[in-house]
């Protein structure tokens, strides 16, 4: 097998491209989970994630699942049922929507780190990760994240797949990120606080999910930190707002 292919269900693909496909798919499992934790429900196909209710906010009502999809008809289906303001996650940085209704919001990378791998340059912290477990340690989580009110709720303590951690010091919640499973993947999103006490939540994830890549998107300042701690930038996306 050559370097940089991956054998996955009996046949060959490049590795980055298979996991550029796993961060898509995980992402919109998460966007599924978390409207799943508000009543919301929403449908697959193989381009793409799609959900014609009024999503929370920050979160797309369309995540493209591979190169190539076309979604126009969706946008059709969808648009009439949405206010102004709906996004798509255009997951391969390829949608061409100008003039056609939206407006670029902003672009971002995703990344990725592989499976099997301890963040070793991670100094130890002298302080445990926890989890959030309960309604107050939710809000607390909430509070100290800060970006937005009404998006994460006790519901979405219910599901297997996602973990929501963060440091502490003196009674303060100082740093956290979410996690979500998926296939080969856990993701990793929503991350606030210092770098050192992020990098230690990761490292947390990686020792949880030694099987698992870790993948996600941010921007190019954030993906170049991390790559100093074997993260690899894997691709472009995009996010397109609806007029």
């Amino acid at each position: 097998m050559p370097i940089g292919a991956i054998h996955i269900s009996g046949y060959a693909c490049h590795m980055e491209d298979f996991w550029l496909n796993e961060a898509a798919y995980n992402n919109a499992a998460w966007c599924n989970a978390i409207a799943a934790s508000h009543g919301i429900s929403a449908n697959w196909n193989e381009s793409a994630w799609l959900c014609e209710h009024l999503m929370p906010p920050l979160y797309p009502n369309i995540v493209t699942l591979r190169s190539g999809a076309l979604i126009e008809d969706h946008i059709d289906t969808i648009g009439p049922h949405l206010p102004s303001g709906w996004a798509i996650k255009d997951s391969y940085s390829e949608l061409e929507l100008e003039g056609k209704g939206f407006a670029l919001a902003f672009e971002a990378q995703w990344y990725w780190r592989l499976p099997n791998q301890h963040l070793t340059e991670v100094e130890s912290p002298g302080f445990q990760v926890k989890t959030v477990r309960t309604t107050s340690e939710l809000k607390r989580w909430v509070a100290a994240w800060g970006e937005a009110d009404g998006i994460f709720n006790s519901s979405l303590l219910e599901n297997n797949s996602i973990e929501l951690i963060y440091v502490e010091r003196d009674g303060v919640v100082v740093s956290g990120l979410a996690t979500n499973q998926s296939g080969y993947s856990v993701g990793i999103s929503n991350a606030f606080g210092p770098l050192e006490d992020v990098l230690c939540c990761i490292a947390s994830v990686a020792g949880r999910h030694p099987m698992k890549g870790i993948v996600g998107y941010d921007g190019k300042a954030e993906v170049a930190a991390l790559s100093k701690f074997g993260f690899k930038e894997i691709g472009n996306l995009r996010i397109w707002l609806r007029d």
